[in-house]
């Protein structure tokens, strides 16, 4: 069972886009995990030292593209 609020449904992603106006909200692509596995040469540095703490999301602006990972801290 996922910890993680997002990837369980009782919390929702409203993350704004960096690049764009302030009302452009980021769409949630799902946990890391899930597009770059373990070990991944995609995987950013570091993501295996939060995944014990933080549930980390892969993130993009249906407006301008950008990506970016969103940490959601993880219940515990």
């Amino acid at each position: 069972m996922s910890r993680c609020p997002v990837c369980s449904g009782t919390q929702s992603l409203a993350e704004k886009c960096p690049n764009c106006d302030a009302d452009t909200l980021l769409e949630d692509l799902g946990p890391v995990s899930d597009h770059y596995g373990s070990g991944s040469p995609y995987q950013e540095q570091g993501e295996e030292l939060d995944a014990g703490r933080q549930c980390l999301h892969l993130c993009r602006c249906p407006a301008c593209g950008c990506e970016r990972t969103v940490p959601i801290d993880e219940s515990g």
